[in-house]
């Protein structure tokens, strides 16, 4: 076995076994909702993610992942990602999109380009009804609409500014800084004519399925509030949001964990143990 799938197959082991001992399983049995309600929220639940997959999908597409692999790929990163707080599984999910298509920078990218689609609607959404309620602007908000700032103006500005510095840098010296600096533009700019190439000619349908998964995210907080006899308003809405992306306990957003890592961690011991007897049925017919 090469080392790098050695390393490949450790980084699986640590993550997906830390997030199966972190997963809260007594809030997974506790859960109150009929059979009725809780075969909606599953259905709800597999819609929502369905609309993610294909999102990341279609940022992939010409990578040519086979689809069974992405797949995997996608129930595994997710099912980490949700687990594990601080946002710690994106490291994760980039680490294993760059390990699936050869290239790092790549699934760095793929997770960076899937984030700024969400901020993009969110802040599209959050800040004008934020002010049409009189709620005022949320701390989320502003650290979304930042981001989203920062994202664009790097984006547009980036080739003018690698152009002028790569000219100014070749004139000066060949030094050993010089070069490493050099040595730094061009690695930036792999990254960023990566981003390109995973947003080309997808940027509308991007945003509009973005739009679509956080309308269908928002019905689901709708329908889990209503079973649990919650009064819904925006800003229900909003702390749902903002709690998950800050890590902040919320009855709803703990809910929506609770059925992720229940549905997520069955598909997840079906697939390995199916490969596990598949591989065993091989050595055994050797």
């Amino acid at each position: 076995m090469k080392k790098n799938n050695v390393v490949y197959n450790v980084v699986n082991v640590v993550f997906l076994l830390t997030s199966i001992l972190l997963v809260n399983y007594v809030g997974i049995f506790y859960m109150d909702f009929s059979a009725i309600e809780l075969i909606v929220l599953i259905i709800a639940f597999l819609f929502l993610h369905l609309l993610k997959f294909i999102r990341i999908y279609f940022i992939l597409l010409e990578e040519k992942i086979p689809f069974k692999r992405i797949v995997k790929l996608y129930i595994k990163t997710t099912f980490v990602s949700i687990v594990l707080p601080f946002k710690i599984g994106e490291l994760f999910k980039m680490y294993s999109y760059g390990k699936e298509i050869n290239s790092y920078s790549k699934g760095i990218v793929a997770v960076i380009i899937e984030k700024f689609f969400d901020a993009v609607v969110l802040v599209l959404i959050l800040i004008p009804f934020g002010i049409i309620k009189g709620e005022g602007i949320s701390t989320l908000s502003i650290l979304l609409l930042v981001f989203v700032i920062l994202f664009i103006v790097v984006y547009f500005s980036f080739e003018g500014t690698y152009n002028y510095l790569n000219r100014f840098f070749i004139a000066k010296s060949q030094s050993k800084k010089t070069l490493v600096v050099l040595n730094v533009l061009n690695k930036l700019k792999n990254v960023y004519d990566k981003a390109k190439e995973l947003s080309r000619e997808r940027n509308i349908l991007l945003i509009s399925l973005t739009a679509i998964i956080w309308f269908v995210e928002t019905m689901f907080v709708y329908i889990m509030s209503n079973f649990m006899n919650m009064q819904i308003n925006f800003m229900v809405v909003v702390n749902y949001i903002s709690d998950a992306f800050f890590g902040i306990n919320n009855v709803l957003f703990n809910n929506y964990i609770y059925l992720c890592t229940a549905i997520f961690l069955v598909v997840i011991i079906f697939i390995y143990v199916r490969k596990a007897f598949k591989e065993g049925s091989i050595l055994w017919k050797k």
